[in-house]
């Protein structure tokens, strides 16, 4: 008997196990796959925070630390990008609206401290110039430029539509207190939003700043144009010209370049360490990734560091995921419910995984990604069917299959069947128990006559 429960008990802890989800393995640490990759990085350089993401559906590939909060420094300047890009879509302003630089934008320019141009009281500057200043050498003046060109409000309201526009696209951990990622103490007086502190520093986290991207690069893929090169260059030819060389050194030519990175931001100060945007394609696939915290600001060779992190996570995920069709476009079922779509659901997916697939805001979408509009359009089927003897209307799932003999079996049945299968066991053990203990009472009743017919 205590074989047979033994027995029991390994069947009933192998059904347990095959009911049981299967937990995915931890990803390798950032450091040791840094190092892997020929990277001299410590553990002193680690980011605090990074983030990777599919840019097409919002995808998380990589995730470690995505909602500590953090000082983006100038990579703030991104949100200012982004509402600029918005301006021109909607027809406020061009490309070659030209903006005239005030006293106040000169003296802005003439603070040390601040990164900076050359601006000069009078002269005509175009957005297409402003936005190549603010996105590449990190200019502080240019980036009010561009505010005060977009915004007819003052400084204090430039900021309520900086944090209104982060919480619109679902930066729920994003607060801004300046416009450039500088604090506006720094500014001298030259700006100095009305209600904001001067010495507050902006907060956001890796995944609010990769939604931005997201969303940026997805609405206004123009903006790459400004940031894929090591060099740029404005009013070549005029007293006034100026050549900058790139931040991101992760950029093809750069000192740690790598194929197909073509944008977007770097930020960087005695705060916040040293913090990177970077965007890269390879054929159909583009990703965004964020590190935040990088080093430290005693050791600026941070600035470079934080390509190693960036370099490694890109070329991982490039390497471990792959676009491709996770639902064909026809019939799906999600959670028990009937869906049409129209369209193939492309994803990005690991060797031998299967996404999880999910419904929301009547999309079909990739369980994990941070758009809620992401995934392709689906239409509920009503599976509904009448029976043909009764006339009257069976649930869902009820109808019979042709060809199948498990055909409208209730899902019910099949969770129950392990516990079915049990009990099953479990009875037949006890039967033969029982069978058992009846002979052997038989067989000593039968010899205890025998016994008492001899003593008669």
């Amino acid at each position: 008997m205590k074989k047979n429960l033994l027995v029991l008990v390994g069947m009933i802890l192998s059904l347990v196990a095959w009911a049981m989800p299967v937990v995915a393995q931890e990803q390798e640490d950032l450091l040791t796959m840094t190092q892997k990759a020929g990277y001299p990085a410590t553990a002193e350089m680690l980011p605090k925070a990074s983030i990777v993401l599919d840019a097409e559906s919002g995808q998380v590939l990589w995730g470690d630390n995505i909602d500590l909060k953090w000082d983006p420094a100038s990579t703030t300047k991104t949100m200012v990008i982004y509402l600029t890009f918005e301006a021109i879509s909607q027809g406020k302003i061009s490309l070659d609206t030209p903006v005239i630089a005030t006293e106040t934008d000169q003296a802005i320019a003439g603070i040390y401290a601040l990164s900076n141009n050359k601006i000069v009281a009078g002269e005509t500057y175009t957005v297409r110039e402003l936005l190549t200043t603010t996105l590449v050498p990190s200019s502080n003046v240019t980036t009010l430029m561009l505010a005060h060109l977009i915004h007819d409000g003052d400084d204090a309201s430039f900021l309520q539509l900086m944090n209104d526009t982060a919480k619109e696209l679902g930066m729920t951990n994003t607060h801004f207190y300046n416009a450039t990622g500088a604090v506006s103490g720094a500014f001298q007086g030259y700006y100095a939003p009305i209600g904001s502190e001067p010495t507050a520093s902006n907060e956001v986290t890796a995944k609010d700043l990769a939604i931005l991207a997201y969303h940026l690069i997805k609405k206004h893929p123009d903006v790459l144009e400004y940031t894929n090169s090591t060099s740029v260059s404005i009013k070549s030819g005029t007293p006034l010209a100026e050549t900058f060389e790139a931040y991101n050194y992760s950029l093809p030519g750069a000192k740690y370049g790598i194929e197909g990175v073509d944008g977007l931001k770097t930020g960087s100060s005695p705060q916040a360490g040293f913090n990177s945007i970077v965007t890269a394609k390879r054929g159909d696939t583009r990703l965004i990734t964020v590190v935040l915290g990088v080093g430290n600001w005693a050791d600026q060779d941070g600035e470079y560091y934080r390509h190693y992190f960036v370099n490694t996570l890109l070329e991982h995920t490039f390497a471990t995921y792959k676009r491709q069709i996770v639902a064909p476009a026809g019939q799906q079922e999600v959670n028990g419910q009937q869906y049409m779509t129209d369209q193939d659901l492309y994803a990005m997916v690991k060797e031998n995984e299967d996404p999880q697939l999910l419904v929301a805001n009547d999309h079909l979408q990739v369980a994990g990604s941070l758009d809620p509009m992401s995934g392709v359009a689906v239409k509920s089927v009503d599976t509904k069917v009448t029976d043909k003897k009764t006339g009257l209307l069976l649930p869902k799932g009820s109808e019979k299959k042709e060809g199948s003999i498990f055909a409208g079996i209730p899902m019910l049945v099949y969770l129950l069947l392990p516990v079915l299968l049990i009990v099953v066991i479990v009875g037949v053990l006890l039967s033969r128990g029982g069978r058992r203990r009846k002979k052997v009472h038989v067989e000593s009743s039968r010899s205890y006559s025998r016994r008492n017919r001899r003593r008669r």
